[in-house]
């Protein structure tokens, strides 16, 4: 099985000229969806590997908003920690 930080150490981080984010829900989607309807959210967690653009962080949020995510709190870290690596 790959973790995010295989493709990342692998073959994403090849091309320097892209972003590079996680963004993790805390919960199996049904739940995200259910939390999501009721207008609510589940904690997230986001991370930045590579930030070409400037806007990474930004656009991780952003995601994690649209899925109700900063309703129920975001968290930031990293992929190391994330992987358990």
């Amino acid at each position: 099985m790959h973790t995010a930080l295989t493709f990342i150490t692998t073959r994403w981080c090849r091309r320097a000229d892209l972003d590079v984010i996680m963004i993790a829900p805390k919960g199996p989607g049904h739940t995200v969806r259910s939390e999501y309807l009721k207008g609510g959210g589940v904690p997230s967690l986001i991370a930045v590997h590579q930030d070409k653009s400037g806007k990474a962080k930004d656009v991780a949020l952003s995601y994690a908003a649209a899925n109700g995510g900063t309703k129920g709190g975001v968290i930031e870290t990293n992929f190391r920690e994330r992987n358990g690596n």
